[in-house]
């Protein structure tokens, strides 16, 4: 039998150690949460959009009222070309453009900027996504945020029209001395019809969630999208005038006797 030889060659000064390594004690590098990482992300978009909104929307209200200043002091007879070309500039009209954007576009972006959500309605029907939108928490605000911005116009409208004696709130009658002008009840119902279409095709629309896009789709053209609000917009107020005429009918039969 062999022995094991133990010369001197067979002898080492140190022991012999394993190879350290710095890849299996290396950590995993932490991630931040998403509050420092996609929140601020998503948030600057989202402010940049708004931006985009108040402006587009503050020049719309501009365009509009200038068109109203200049049919409201003569048009081009009265004004003539230079004339128009001075009134949208003029202090009454940009007072009136700031008083109009306030009343009727700050409402419906500020609310839309409150009650936004990221998930949509999951519904099979128009039925049953009104059905879901009455239980929301931003219904009932948004009905009472439409309805003051419409009363508000209604009566920004008669505070212009000081010239025009038959849109008074009150009128003189042979049995009262202050009777309800039915000119100005028809204007103010009217408003009223008109916020609650806007409010029920907001509802059927899911206006209060977030549109979310794929990278692949393409976005569809401005003068489309113009187009298509154009045309929504011609349809609810044309649908929305019967039924005015057919409420104020109804309380000039029923509430207005009881009341006087």
């Amino acid at each position: 039998m062999s022995s094991t030889p133990q010369g001197s060659r067979f002898r080492t000064s140190t022991p012999v150690r394993a190879i350290t390594s710095t890849l299996v004690n290396r950590s995993s590098p932490s991630l931040p949460p998403a509050t420092q990482t996609y929140e601020p992300l998503v948030k600057s978009v989202l402010r940049y959009r708004l931006s985009r909104v108040f402006v587009k929307a503050a020049l719309l209200c501009w365009a509009v009222n200038t068109v109203w200043a200049v049919w409201y002091l003569g048009g081009l007879g009265e004004l003539g070309f230079g004339g128009i070309l001075v009134t949208p500039f003029k202090f009454t009209t940009l007072l009136g453009a700031l008083t109009f954007w306030i009343s009727t576009v700050t409402p419906v972006i500020v609310l839309r900027k409150i009650f936004l959500t990221p998930t949509r309605t999951s519904s099979s029907s128009p039925k049953t996504t009104m059905a879901s939108a009455l239980t929301k928490r931003s219904t009932q605000p948004a009905l009472v945020a439409y309805a003051l911005s419409s009363v508000a116009v209604a009566f920004l409208h008669v505070y212009v029209q000081t010239r025009e004696e038959k849109l008074t709130v009150f009128v003189k009658s042979k049995k009262h001395p202050q009777y309800l002008n039915g000119r100005f009840l028809f204007l103010v119902i009217s408003q009223l019809v008109a916020s609650s279409a806007l409010l029920f095709r907001n509802l059927l629309k899911d206006r209060f969630a977030f549109r979310w896009v794929g990278m692949s789709s393409q976005s569809p053209s401005p003068f489309l999208q113009v187009l298509t609000s154009f045309f929504v917009s011609v349809v609810s107020i044309s649908a929305s005038l019967p039924l005015a005429c057919v409420v104020f009918g109804l309380g000039r039969m029923v509430v207005l006797p009881s009341l006087y």
